[in-house]
């Protein structure tokens, strides 16, 4: 992992959302960068109020840069998030997230 402060907490769904057509950084753990988009956001059939379950979609302009693995995603909108990432063809990407809404208490 990188020696970049990370985030606690995954930001929602609502956050992920804002990001569509927006570019993020990604960095792998020995500090290369590239810039992807972020085409999509799509809910799982688990989605609902108490439980996020959705899918991101990201686009690059070059094949193959980006093999499976964890890398830290950043953008003004998420700060920095160390997420797993896969490939879905040769310049498009996804990450998947599944988990419980956290409750503001």
């Amino acid at each position: 992992m990188t020696t970049h402060a990370m985030n606690a907490l995954i930001p929602s769904y609502q956050s992920f959302k804002q990001l569509i057509g927006k570019t993020v950084n990604v960095e792998d753990s020995q500090g290369n960068q590239l810039e992807l988009i972020i085409d999509e956001i799509v809910t799982g059939s688990a989605h609902c109020q108490d439980y996020e379950s959705f899918t991101t979609r990201l686009k690059d302009t070059l094949p193959n840069r980006v093999p499976q693995g964890c890398y830290t995603f950043s953008h003004p909108i998420i700060g920095k998030q160390w997420l797993f990432c896969s490939a879905i063809s040769e310049t498009q990407y996804e990450i998947v997230i599944n988990r419980e809404v956290e409750l503001k208490v």
